[in-house]
């Protein structure tokens, strides 16, 4: 008995190892994940930014990162922002996941830039205008709190990123109930059928009537049709479904998602 639960627990074991080897986080090797080229923000909020953005980022596998600038170079908050995250070694595994927050003092704008598959999906088009919302309440950008502006930024972005996943703690407990679950049904039902075989009530053998005739069908007509179906194309420049992150092409060729308010 013993041995026969081992070879049914010893699946999900392995699957729970994996699932503990594949949800650590790993860090991008970008550099510090605030950046006040604008001089701005004083030491002690630099500070207490980068170690809540470094904190969020392990948390759900992402860079998080701020920037300040009053020279883009010409280029766009937009541009300017796709460029400093793909080209300063921002972003968390094969598809290069992260946000990047810009206050952009040249064009008077604010940015976030989104990068890699999982972050571009959580952090919509609308969930961006949410988290700009947050962003300018208060009157943050207009009085001069940037350092207010870019914990908002933070916070919010910690929130919709939440309601977007879940734990690897909920994820384990998941498994493990489900699998739980499934044993006591399994033992259940191998019980239920435990027992001696009982005797067939109709002995269909031996009183069945068979009657063996030949059926034809003849084939009087065929008709073709031909009908032309349309199929949907996509656009990844605009938004889909019922609200989708619409993305485009940066300068090194990546796709990011994104959207921005002027101040």
């Amino acid at each position: 008995m013993v041995n026969q639960r081992m070879k049914i627990l010893a699946p999900v074991l392995i699957v729970l190892l994996f699932i503990l080897a594949v949800g650590m986080p790993v860090m991008a090797a970008g550099g510090p994940r605030v950046v006040d080229l604008a001089n701005v923000l004083s030491p002690a909020d630099e500070s207490a930014l980068e170690q809540k953005a470094t904190e969020i980022g392990a948390k759900f596998n992402m860079d998080l990162v701020i920037v300040t600038t009053n020279d883009t170079g010409g280029r766009s908050a937009m541009d300017f922002a796709d460029d400093y995250f793909d080209y300063n070694g921002y972003g968390v595994g094969d598809s290069r996941d992260g946000a990047l927050f810009l206050i952009d003092f040249a064009n008077r704008q604010t940015w976030i830039s989104t990068s890699g598959d999982k972050t571009i999906e959580a952090l919509t088009d609308a969930q961006i205008e949410n988290i700009l919302d947050d962003v300018y309440a208060g009157n943050k950008m207009s009085s001069g709190d940037y350092a207010g502006a870019a914990e908002a930024f933070l916070t919010s972005t910690q929130k919709v990123l939440q309601g977007n996943t879940f734990s690897l703690i909920d994820g384990l407990l998941g498994l493990i109930t489900s699998g739980a679950t499934g044993l006591g049904f399994f033992a259940s039902t191998k019980n239920s059928y435990k027992g001696k075989p009982k005797p067939n009530i109709f002995e269909y053998r031996g009183n069945s009537i068979v009657s063996m005739g030949l059926v034809t069908d003849n084939l009087v007509n065929q008709f073709t049709t031909q009908r032309v179906i349309a199929v949907p194309t996509s656009n990844n420049n605009r938004p889909f479904g019922g609200g989708g992150s619409s993305t485009h092409t940066s300068s090194s060729g990546r796709t990011h998602g994104g959207g921005g308010r002027g101040f």
